[in-house]
């Protein structure tokens, strides 16, 4: 069950090393030297404080939960006045947050920038 995403993982950071080197390849005669050390800076702070949040992660794993009994389902978790709809038909759950999704998209897209 772990292998898929450590071998997803693995690809990625090869095919990203890949990228870089291409582009370090391709873009070194033509770039300025400040800007290319500027990009190689940045990467190694981006990967120092990828590997820093990596024990953030490992300690986020485990964290055991308190509340007993067997984990419930999400309509346990939501205080919906009314939520024998949620527990008969919890598809509708994801209908109605689309739908809140889509007229938040719509009424606040220009505000947000993702509309013009």
């Amino acid at each position: 069950m772990l292998v898929a995403p450590q071998i997803a993982l693995v690809a990625g950071t090869l095919a990203a090393w890949r990228g870089l080197e291409l582009y370090v390849v391709d873009f070194s005669q033509r770039l300025p030297a400040w800007w290319l050390g500027l990009m190689g800076g940045l990467a190694a702070i981006a990967a120092a404080s990828l590997f820093a949040a990596s024990g953030t992660l490992v300690r986020a794993r485990a964290i055991v939960s308190s509340a007993p009994g067997q984990a419930g389902r999400i309509d346990d978790d939501l205080p919906v006045p009314g939520s024998r709809w949620l527990r008969t038909r919890p598809w509708l759950l994801g209908a109605v947050a689309g739908l809140a999704a889509a007229i938040g998209f719509v009424l606040l897209g220009r505000s947000v920038g993702a509309r013009r």
